[in-house]
C-alpha cells in the first residue's frame, strides 16, 4: 500500500539509481475514501459514528509517532500529517494546502478562512492581535495564534513533548470548536450535519484509546490526566463522560434541525456546554502546573490556551492573569493564592463551576475553598442568586469585539440569541438582549411606556435600531464601523439597560402588592443595571470595564466634577443605596415606600447619567466637522434618544432641539445649534423629568457649563467659529448683524421679550 510518490527522490549522490522513475511522481494517487468501522468502537459503545468524520480520530496516530521519535521528526509530521486522509466533499478549502493528509499544523495556519467570524476564534484573535509576536505577513486571513506557539514550543528543546502539548491544546482543541461550530451554522439553515459531529469527537477521542484511561493520545487522554491531578481517579473523570454524553444531544438535536427553529437556541446552548467541559481539562493542567512549577512553558502554554475567553468577559481580570502568566519572565509561586482567587472568580467565564474543576487540596496547601460567583454586587448585597443576570454585561463586551474584529453577523447572533445569561425557568435557551429590548405586554411598561409614546407606537424601537445599525441599514446606511459600534453598545447601555433594570423593579413592586415574594426580581432589576465586572467593593471596578448603567455614572461624574474622592460616582452610591433600601421595603412588605423610591430616587438617578452622557457627547461632537466618521457621533445619538423621550412629556420644544443636533448626522454639522444650545434646553426641561440640576454638575468644572438657573450655559440660536485656538465656539448676531458675539449670549438679549 505504498506509492512512488510517497517515497519520493533522495537526495544521496552515493546512490546510483532511483526506486520510482520520475513518471512515477508525477502526481499523488487520490486517497481513497475511508470506510466506516475501521477504526473499531472509539466512544466505547457509548456514541455511534455514522459518517466517514470519525477517521478525524487517526490524529492520535500522528500524536503517537510524535511522542515516540526525536523533535525535528515529530516537527515534520506536525507540519505535513501523516494519518488524517480527505476528500473534496469535506475539508473541500484545506485541500489546496493538504495534499489529502490534514495536519495538525494545517488546522491553525488555515484557521483565519476555516473559523472567519466563528464566535470563539474572534475573541482568540481579538486577545492577541496586538501581539507582536502572532503577527506575520503569513497569516492575513486571521490570527494563527495556536501555529505561532506551537513552532516556538519546537523550537525550545526544553521538552520533547511540548509541541505536540501544544498542538493538540491550541490547534486540536479549536478545530474541536470549530467543527461544531460548523454543524451551528448548518442548523441555522434547516440542515442536519453528522459528519462533522463525528469529525468533532473522534478529534477529541482518538484511536486507541481505553474507557477511563490516560494512556491514549488526543484531548480524551488529557482529560483524564489533568483529572488524576484534583482527585478524580476512579474510572473515567466527569468531563469525558459529559462531553461524550453532550455530543449524543447534540447529534439527535442536528437531525431535528429540518424539522423547527426552535431547535437551533437549544442546540446552540449543548455546544456551549461541550465547549464548556471541554476548558475543564486546561484550567486543571493549568493550576496543576502553576502549583508544581514543573516546567514554566507549560503555564504559559495553558495560560495561552485559556485566558482569551476572559479578556472578553472580565477585562480587568484578563489583564491581571496575563501579567502574571504570560508576559512574566519568570512565574512567582508566591502568587499562587492571589493568582488562583482570580482565576476561580472568572470560572463562569468558561461556563462551569468549582465542582467542575474539583478539589484545589489535591494539588495545593491552598486553605480558600473555591467559591462560585460573588456575594454582592458594587456594594449592593442581594437577598438571592441572581448571578446568572450579573452576566449580561458579558453580551454587550462580547457584541463589541465582534463588531471590531468585522464579525456583525456573529454580534446580531449574540445579540438575537445571547450566551451568558440562561432563561428564566428554560434550561436550554438563553435570555438575550434583543429580548429584553423588546415589548412584553405581560410585565409592567414603566419607563417603557414612555419611549413606546415617543416612537410613534413602535413597540420594539430599541431593537430595530440595534438591528439597523448591525446590518448597516436604515439610519445607519451611511455610518461608519466606528459609529455603528458605539452606537450599538451605548444604545444597549442607555435604553435595553435602563428600561429594562427599571421594569425588572417596577414588576416587583406589582409582585409585592400581589402578596408575591418579590425580592428575586427586585435583585435581578439591581443586577441588570450594575452589571458583573463591577465586582463586589462598594465603589465598583477601579479599572472603568464595566458596561451597564452603574459604569456609566462612573465615567460621567469624572466629567461633571461630581464624583467623589474614591473616584467613584456620588450618584452610583446614591443608586446602591436605594436599591438597597428597596429590597428591605419588599422584605417588610412596605410596597409603595418601595414605589416612591423608584420614583423619587432609582429613577432620577439613572436619568442624571443619561443627562451627563447627552451633554458630554454634545460638547465632543461640536467640535468635529461636517462628514466625520467619529463613533462619538454613534454614542451621541443613543444617548439622546435614552432621554429625549422624557424631556418631550413636558418640553416639546426642548426635545426636538436636542433631537436634531444630536441625531446622526451626515450632511449638516454635528450638533448644528452647538453644544451650549443643547445645555440650554436641558436647564429649561430638567424639572420636568424630575431631575434636580444640581446632580447634573458642571462640564469639566466650568461654571458656565451647567444646566441650573444661576450658571446656564450660553444657549440659543446662533452660528459656530472658530477661535484663534482653533476650538469652536458659537456667536451670537445682534440687532441684525450690528454686533456680532465670540460667545453665546442670545438668551441674555431675549430679557427684551419680557
Amino acid at each position: 500500500k505504498v506509492d512512488c510518490y510517497d517515497i519520493g527522490h533522495t537526495s544521496n549522490n552515493l546512490v546510483s539509481f532511483q526506486l520510482c522513475s520520475d513518471d512515477d511522481l508525477t502526481e499523488k494517487p487520490p486517497v481513497e475514501p475511508p470506510v466506516v468501522g475501521y477504526l473499531g468502537d472509539i466512544a466505547f459503545g457509548r456514541y455511534e459514528f455514522t459518517s466517514e468524520g470519525v477517521h478525524s480520530a487517526k490524529f492520535s496516530l500522528d500524536v503517537k509517532e510524535m511522542r515516540l521519535i526525536e523533535n525535528d521528526q515529530s516537527y515534520l509530521i506536525y507540519k505535513h500529517g501523516l494519518n488524517v486522509g480527505i476528500s473534496g466533499d469535506h475539508f473541500s478549502g484545506l485541500l489546496d494546502q493538504t495534499d489529502g493528509i490534514l495536519s495538525l499544523s494545517v488546522i491553525s495556519t488555515e484557521s483565519g478562512a476555516m473559523m472567519k467570524n466563528e464566535p470563539l476564534y474572534t475573541i482568540y484573535s481579538y486577545a492577541y492581535k496586538d501581539e507582536a509576536i502572532f503577527k506575520s505577513p503569513s497569516y492575513t486571513d486571521g490570527v494563527a495564534y495556536g501555529d505561532v506557539v506551537v513552532e516556538k514550543a519546537f523550537n525550545s528543546k526544553s521538552d520533547k513533548n511540548l509541541g505536540t502539548t501544544a498542538a493538540l491544546v491550541l490547534n486540536l482543541w479549536m478545530f474541536v470548536v470549530n467543527r461544531l461550530q460548523i454543524v451551528l451554522k448548518s442548523c441555522e439553515t434547516g440542515k442536519s450535519n453528522v459528519f462533522d459531529i463525528d469529525v468533532a469527537l473522534a478529534s477529541w477521542i482518538g484511536t486507541d484509546q481505553i474507557e477511563g484511561s490516560d494512556d491514549g493520545f488526543l484531548l480524551y487522554s488529557i482529560a483524564e490526566q489533568a483529572g488524576a491531578h484534583f482527585g478524580k481517579t476512579n474510572g473515567e473523570v466527569p468531563v469525558n463522560t459529559k462531553i461524550i454524553d453532550l455530543f449524543n444531544d447534540v447529534k439527535t438535536l442536528s437531525r431535528s434541525c429540518s424539522l423547527s427553529t426552535s431547535v437551533y437556541p437549544k442546540l446552540r446552548m449543548t455546544i456551549d456546554n461541550i465547549i464548556s467541559q471541554m476548558n475543564v481539562p486546561l484550567i486543571q493542567n493549568l493550576l496543576h502546573y502553576m502549583n508544581s512549577l514543573v516546567d514554566q512553558n507549560y503555564i504559559e502554554l495553558y495560560a495561552l490556551s485559556l485566558l482569551p475567553q476572559v479578556a472578553a468577559c472580565n477585562p480587568s481580570v484578563y489583564s491581571f492573569l496575563k501579567e502574571h502568566l504570560i508576559d512574566a519572565d519568570v512565574y512567582d509561586t508566591d502568587t499562587f493564592p492571589e493568582v488562583y482567587s482570580k482565576l476561580q472568580s472568572v470560572f463562569s467565564c468558561f461556563g462551569i463551576s468549582c465542582d467542575d474543576i474539583g478539589d484545589i487540596s489535591s494539588i495545593s496547601s491552598l486553605s480558600t475553598s473555591c467559591r462560585n460567583g460573588q456575594d454582592s454586587i458594587a456594594g449592593y448585597v442581594p437577598s438571592s442568586d441572581v448571578r446568572e443576570f450579573l452576566y449580561i454585561d458579558r453580551d454587550i463586551v462580547q457584541i463589541e469585539i465582534f463588531m471590531k474584529m468585522d464579525a456583525f453577523e456573529t454580534a446580531s447572533d449574540y445579540f438575537v440569541h445571547g450566551h451568558n445569561v440562561k432563561e428564566p425557568f428554560v434550561y436550554d435557551e438563553y435570555l438575550s438582549l434583543k429580548e429584553m429590548a423588546m415589548d412584553h405586554p405581560d410585565i409592567d411598561q414603566r419607563p417603557f411606556d414612555t419611549f413606546i409614546m415617543y416612537n410613534d407606537g413602535n413597540r420594539n424601537f430599541a431593537s430595530d435600531w440595534i438591528m439597523e445599525a448591525l446590518s448597516k441599514s436604515g439610519p445607519f446606511q451611511y455610518a461608519s464601523k466606528e459609529q455603528r459600534i458605539s452606537f450599538v453598545v451605548r444604545a444597549i447601555q442607555s435604553i435595553v439597560v435602563f428600561t429594562h433594570g427599571l421594569r425588572e423593579l417596577y414588576g416587583a413592586v406589582g409582585k409585592c402588592k400581589g402578596g408575591i415574594d418579590s425580592s428575586v426580581r427586585w435583585d435581578r432589576g439591581a443586577a441588570i443595571l450594575i452589571g458583573s465586572n463591577e465586582g463586589t467593593e462598594r465603589s465598583g471596578s477601579p479599572t472603568g470595564r464595566g458596561k451597564m448603567m452603574f459604569a456609566l455614572g462612573k465615567e460621567m461624574c469624572k466629567h461633571f466634577s461630581n464624583c467623589m474622592v474614591s473616584g467613584n460616582s456620588l450618584n452610583d452610591q446614591q443608586l446602591v443605596d436605594s436599591l438597597q433600601k428597596g429590597l428591605e421595603f419588599l422584605e417588610s412588605k412596605d410596597c409603595d415606600k418601595a414605589l416612591e423610591l423608584i420614583e423619587n430616587g432609582i429613577r432620577p438617578e439613572l436619568l442624571v447619567s443619561l443627562v451627563q452622557a447627552t451633554l458630554h457627547f454634545a460638547m465632543l461632537n461640536d467640535l468635529l466637522s461636517t462628514g466625520s466618521t467619529n463613533g462619538s457621533l454613534g454614542a451621541g445619538f443613543a444617548f439622546s434618544q435614552s432621554i429625549v423621550p422624557f424631556v418631550n412629556l413636558s418640553d416639546e420644544t426642548s426635545a426636538n432641539l436636542i433631537g436634531s443636533n444630536m441625531n446622526l448626522q451626515f450632511i449638516d454639522d454635528p450638533v448644528k445649534d452647538g453644544a451650549p444650545a443643547v445645555f440650554s434646553a436641558f436647564a429649561t426641561a430638567l424639572v420636568g423629568i424630575g431631575v434636580d440640576c444640581e446632580d447634573i454638575g458642571n462640564y469639566n468644572g466650568n461654571l458656565g457649563l451647567g444646566v441650573c438657573s444661576e450658571n446656564p450655559a450660553d444657549t440659543g440660536s446662533g452660528t459656530k467659529t472658530t477661535l484663534p485656538d482653533g476650538t469652536k465656539s458659537t456667536s451670537t448676531s445682534l440687532a441684525d448683524g450690528l454686533y456680532t458675539t465670540t460667545t453665546y449670549v442670545q438668551n441674555r438679549a431675549e430679557i427684551a421679550l419680557d
